[in-house]
């Protein structure tokens, strides 16, 4: 008795295959994207202060640092019984006028100085810009600080980015500070945090590839890449033929 088998033979188009890997890639390509860029974002708008430390004002109340987030900030480490810090007040005093905008200044004492000795010394040197003690040091250790006068400038995120130590003239500071506030040249933050590091100048690369948005973007462009190269259209003798669709065989065992 001859028996015939009859099955439907079907494969399934390796172009359909294709579109759905394509669809899929595009979409995880797209989400990957939308969180670099929220995340850069978030990270630029609400970005923590560095310099995490405060000190006791001349009224006798604490002031962090952290107040002064979104501005230049230029911190002296003086001794009231410096003849050099005595010094070094009137050009920082020039300093103060000549520099306005988003910049502020403070000058700080040690544990050798009382709020008693700072006030004495403000009253006979002129210092208009805010003056307090750091009782613990907590200031000069931070930073390695073993003499005074020590000058050092923060960016408005709290990172050092340079520091002088010893008697300075007014011209060496402001020719420094004055563009960077002004936003007309570039900068690179210190890694190293003791002031014995003469400072880095300034470096548009290094400011660029520091720029969350900058590393947003470059992340951004490089799975823009990655998504063309998976979608781009492949040569047509690489896709293999499908079957015609519906086609029966007969299969007959042999007698």
């Amino acid at each position: 008795m001859i028996q015939v088998y009859k099955t439907n033979v079907y494969q399934i188009n390796p172009k359909y295959q294709i579109v759905s890997m394509r669809f899929k890639s595009k979409s995880l390509l797209l989400t990957l994207t939308l969180i670099i860029l929220v995340f850069s974002m978030n990270q630029t708008q609400a970005q923590a202060y560095n310099l995490n430390l405060g000190f006791t004002n001349l009224g006798g109340n604490s002031v962090l640092f952290s107040s002064y987030q979104g501005k230049w900030l230029f911190v002296e480490w003086f001794w009231t019984q410096c003849h050099f810090c005595i010094q070094q007040h009137p050009d920082l005093e020039k300093l103060n006028n000549a520099i306005t905008g988003n910049f502020t200044m403070v000058s700080l004492a040690g544990s050798r100085d009382t709020l008693t000795t700072i006030k004495d010394f403000k009253a006979q040197h002129i210092t208009s810009w805010v003056m307090g003690l750091d009782k613990s040091d907590a200031f000069a250790k931070k930073f390695g600080i073993t003499g005074t006068p020590t000058m050092i400038l923060f960016d408005p995120n709290g990172y050092l980015v340079k520091s002088w130590n010893g008697l300075t003239d007014f011209n060496t500071l402001y020719n420094y500070i004055s563009p960077l506030v002004q936003g007309k040249v570039s900068y690179t933050t210190l890694t190293n945090n003791y002031v014995g590091n003469p400072g880095t100048p300034p470096s548009v690369l290094g400011a660029l590839f520091s720029n969350p948005i900058i590393q947003a973007g470059i992340g951004g462009s490089i799975l823009v890449g990655l998504y063309l190269f998976i979608n781009r259209k492949p040569n047509s003798e690489s896709i293999p033929q499908p079957e015609k669709k519906g086609k029966e065989k007969s299969l007959k065992p042999k007698i």
